[in-house]
């Protein structure tokens, strides 16, 4: 393959030096020599860069407006005698190469959008770059697209914007407005910097209160007679122990509760779209992370709530409590950029997901026919087997399944290594995306935080002039 493109770059080269703007196309292997055999120069100014090439070279591309008199007409300076364009004269000496040898390569100081602007200007086609700088192209255009994709869906999920600014706003309307940057802009006041710290605060106690229900260190036994009705005598009467929560911390889900439900109804009231603010994955999942509090609590009330199913419903509706995790988010964008990765890296978990089924598939095949024997419980099937070959090939070696034949260590080793580089693949792309996302996201937040303030500035300098004029 490589002697056949070296012979067509050969023959290329050969047909430049005997006839300009002849090529040999790629995909028909023919040579095209324009139908142009005049020896008249032109000259471009492009961008304040001077260029100089002969007309029937322009024709070389008819679909370029280039090869078009009335085209060229348009832009002729008759006092400097050419043809002037204020354009990229990076692009268009890479354009004007690819005229004379049929070859289109890219600069690598010039972004991706610009590049593709600029060809859509001067009439090629942007499949015809190069394969050795398709690539780098590609990536600009990705790159790009999947940054405006981030913006935007972190502007759906995390934020409503700001009101709509009035000339004639009632007060309440600026109460709300007010309010409402105070709980969506942490930056934007000291006041609202220490409801963010609060806010934090209260979701670090009420994550610490969810933890410690469950350790017995926070547990106190409340000892009940079997038979209230009549009052023990000596130790020897029957009893029953019974482990509750600390009542601290059941103040404390009760304080927190009351927190984020007053906080919850707040930002509701003062959101500039209620509707909006309603269907946001944010609000939904603080909802739903209130819920089981809010049943809980409820429950003590109601006659029905001693009852063992009743009961292991809202147990079990309390790991809804696990969601208030993703408060966070919106006060550490780094949290969300991680779950937006992971989302905007879906096709590469599943390429690494298939890359582990079908190394567990023959890795487990094969430690089975190689154990059965020897281990005839501990590897009696494939499906049992399919967890030794998961642990070895992450490298978590938990040690409650391993070989002991030659032919199982060999294929246990074997395993370990293919697990290895099979991770090495994939995981560096997450990383990537993820470096990628969040230098752009917090360069973005910087960035609005900025011109937010400039506009502060100019704003009570318009204030300050008006105030001069008035005296």
């Amino acid at each position: 393959m490589s002697a056949v493109l070296s012979r067509t770059k050969r023959k290329q080269g050969i047909l430049h030096a005997l006839l300009p703007g002849a090529r040999v196309d790629k995909n028909t292997n023919k040579i095209l020599v324009h139908t142009g055999t005049s020896n008249e120069i032109i000259k471009f100014n492009v961008g304040g860069s001077i260029f100089e090439t002969y007309k029937s070279t322009l024709s070389a591309v008819p679909k370029s407006p280039l090869s078009s008199d009335k085209f060229l007409s348009k832009h002729f300076r008759e006092s400097h005698r050419d043809y002037f364009f204020d354009r990229d004269p990076a692009i268009f000496h890479c354009v004007l190469n690819y005229f004379r040898t049929g070859e289109l390569h890219l600069p690598t100081s010039v972004c991706g959008p610009v590049v593709r602007s600029e060809l859509e200007f001067w009439g090629v086609d942007e499949v015809d770059i190069e394969e050795c700088c398709w690539s780098r192209y590609a990536t600009w255009a990705t790159t790009l697209q999947d940054l405006r994709k981030l913006e935007e869906d972190r502007k759906n999920n995390l934020q409503l914007g700001e009101y709509p600014e009035k000339d004639n706003s009632s007060c309440f309307r600026e109460v709300r407005r007010k309010a409402w940057r105070f709980f969506a802009q942490p930056s934007s006041s000291l006041p609202a910097k220490i409801y963010c710290c609060t806010s934090l605060s209260v979701i670090f106690l009420n994550i610490f209160s969810f933890c410690a229900n469950t350790h017995e260190a926070f547990q106190v036994k409340e000892i009940s007679y079997l038979d209230s009705s009549v009052t023990p005598v000596n130790s020897t009467q029957s009893v029953d122990a019974v482990e509750h929560s600390h009542p601290v911390l059941r103040y404390i889900d009760v304080a927190c509760l009351v927190f984020f439900s007053v906080e919850l109804l707040l930002r509701f009231l003062v959101s500039p779209q209620k509707l909006r603010f309603i269907t946001l994955p944010m609000s939904i999942i603080e909802f739903l992370a209130l819920l089981p509090d809010l049943i809980d609590n409820a429950m003590l009330l109601s006659p029905y709530a001693k009852g063992p199913t009743l009961l292991w419903i809202i147990d079990f509706m309390k790991l809804l409590r696990v969601f208030r995790i993703f408060r966070l988010m919106r006060h550490i964008p780094g949290l969300w950029i991680l779950f937006y990765t992971l989302k905007a890296s879906i096709k590469d978990l599943l390429l690494l997901l298939l890359f582990v089924c079908v190394g567990m598939l023959i890795s487990s095949s094969l430690i089975y026919f190689a154990e059965r024997v020897e281990q005839k419980e501990l590897f009696s099937s494939i499906p049992k087997c399919f967890w030794w070959s998961v642990v070895t090939m992450t490298t978590v070696g938990y040690g409650d399944m391993f070989p002991k034949t030659n032919w199982g260590y060999l294929i246990g080793t074997a395993t370990g290594i293919s697990g290895v580089l099979m991770i090495g693949f994939t995981v560096p792309v997450l990383v990537n995306n993820f470096v990628l996302y969040y230098n752009h996201t917090t360069s973005t937040i910087s960035r609005e935080e900025e011109r937010k303030r400039l506009a502060g500035d100019k704003k009570s300098g318009r204030f300050h002039d008006f105030c001069k004029i008035v005296h």
